[in-house]
């Protein structure tokens, strides 16, 4: 579920009456919903946007086109009232249900009254009254005519962009949040050990690109990414579903894995030893796992992350890569695999009670290979815990 009391917070401290919700990803968050036909023709063709209130209490509205309303009804969500518009040619007959029936009701309202998904705002917005209206908008996402349109039909509301809070409102997560990335992490578990199972010498990337995308699709669950990188050129941050090279002894393969399931994401990262390695994979192995395992340890909430980044950086280098460098030291995890809070040497942030993040040390090395160790810990009142368990230096 969201969190709902966060949202309304830290939104009314901007003096938002209701926000605009448009991308794909608060989208998610808010109503829980599949992806519908949004992701196949594109935003501005079939606009959806969720009004979500602030200074009143009511239930949200969905605008959504009619021919995502089967997914929109099957859902049978509270989190919002849905608010149909469009002029899709659909026939009905056979025996119906109350699904079907509801579908046909909509349908033909939709057809008398062709109005548009702003049609639709325009209603809202009306039916909120006063003099000016403090309205959110997603500044990165809401295209720009979309926004013009809208201040010259509501010349008296004032918009400004969200974005941050938005952002915000994500990264402290609710238990049945944590809960459905659990679920997610264990999905993406079992793609890694399918890998594993295929790992051996004269294997390709592709097919082991291939097992980890088979396996999770028997859980409902869909890739964010797949890195799967043998040898001197898996330093290259390349999806494996093209790949030909061929694992050899004395390899090793970088594993980088993301998939969602039902809104979350879930992260993990691992490089794998085949065989005898040479001392100098050895030592990066050693120095990036070092890097992480103690950077780990100091994870607790009031934690500043430049500190965490300091810290994991400093360790990589006395461990045995002494130009070690990084942006980074890794980042927020939900419904995005990448979201706040970042952990970059320039933030003045603290770790926080319910923030759940991916810490890592990669490095990547050209010539010699890429090595990395990543995984996802939630912030609990004292120190953390892990989303999954992987022993950290794998060899095969």
């Amino acid at each position: 579920m969201p969190n709902s009391q966060r949202a309304k917070a830290l939104l009314a401290k901007e003096g938002i009456d209701f926000v605009i919700v448009s991308s794909p990803q608060n989208l998610r968050y808010f109503t829980l919903l599949k992806a519908g036909i949004l992701d196949v023709v594109g935003w501005w063709n079939t606009p959806k946007m969720l009004i979500y209130p602030v200074s009143r209490e009511m239930t949200p509205s969905l605008i959504v086109n009619i021919m995502d309303e089967w997914n929109v009804v099957t859902a049978k969500s509270s989190l919002f009232e849905p608010v149909f518009y469009g002029s899709f040619i659909l026939q009905f007959g056979g025996k119906k249900n109350d699904e079907t029936s509801l579908l046909e009701r909509t349908y033909k309202r939709c057809i008398d009254d062709r109005k548009d998904a702003f049609g639709r705002l325009d209603d809202f917005m009306n039916s909120w009254g006063g003099s000016s209206v403090n309205v959110g908008y997603e500044g990165h996402h809401l295209p720009s005519e979309a926004l013009n349109l809208l201040k010259k039909r509501h010349p008296s509301a004032n918009f400004k962009e969200v974005d941050d809070t938005l952002s915000a409102i994500r990264m402290i997560k609710t238990e049945e949040e944590v809960e459905a990335m659990k679920r997610s992490a264990a999905i993406n578990l079992k793609g890694f050990k399918a890998i594993l199972d295929e790992i051996k010498p004269g294997a390709k990337e592709v097919s082991l690109g291939q097992a980890y995308l088979a396996e999770i699709a028997g859980y409902d669950a869909r890739p964010c990414y797949v890195m799967v990188n043998a040898g001197p050129e898996s330093a290259a941050l390349l999806p494996s579903y093209e790949r030909t090279y061929k694992v050899k002894k004395g390899d090793t393969v970088r594993i980088d894995l993301g998939c969602e399931h039902r809104g979350y994401c879930s992260d993990i990262s691992r490089t794998i030893a085949v065989g005898k390695i040479s001392e100098e994979k050895s030592r990066l192995i050693r120095a990036t796992t070092r890097g992480y395992v103690e950077a780990e340890k100091i994870v607790k909430p009031g934690l500043p992350i430049k500190e965490l980044f300091d810290y994991a950086v400093s360790t990589v280098k006395s461990a045995g890569i002494p130009d070690y460098r990084r942006t980074n030291v890794g980042h927020g995890l939900g419904v995005e695999i990448h979201e706040l809070p970042d952990l970059v040497p320039e933030s003045d942030a603290v770790l926080e009670r319910n923030m759940v993040i991916n810490v890592e040390t990669p490095y990547y090395y050209f010539g010699i290979g890429g090595f990395s160790c990543e995984d996802t810990l939630r912030l609990t009142e004292n120190s953390y815990d892990l989303l999954f368990k992987l022993p950290k230096i794998i060899e095969l």
